[in-house]
């Protein structure tokens, strides 16, 4: 399964499998930490063994969705600048 922008590893989880019982088996078969930060285009395996939900599998390729909840928002501004990087005090 290949990783598209913004996807944390849990929405890699339930597009592979349509649930979130299956994705420690994911995780396990890839090396990955449920915090990990995925990048782009990388390409993860899914397991054979994995429970899927195919209700759910099949609502989500007849509705063109792909899941991505990570932040990819830039903050700016004085509230998220930090002292010696964004911000010079002289």
């Amino acid at each position: 399964m290949l990783i598209t922008p913004s996807q944390t590893v849990p929405d890699a989880g339930i597009m592979a499998a349509g649930t979130m019982e299956s994705l420690f088996s994911i995780l396990a078969a890839n090396g990955l930490s449920i915090t990990d930060q995925l990048q782009a285009g990388t390409d993860i395996t899914v397991p054979t063994t994995i429970t899927l939900d195919t209700d759910t599998l099949l609502y989500l390729q007849q509705n063109n969705i792909s899941i991505g909840t990570a932040d990819t928002t830039i903050y700016k501004g004085i509230g998220f600048w930090k002292v010696g990087i964004d911000l010079t005090i002289m």
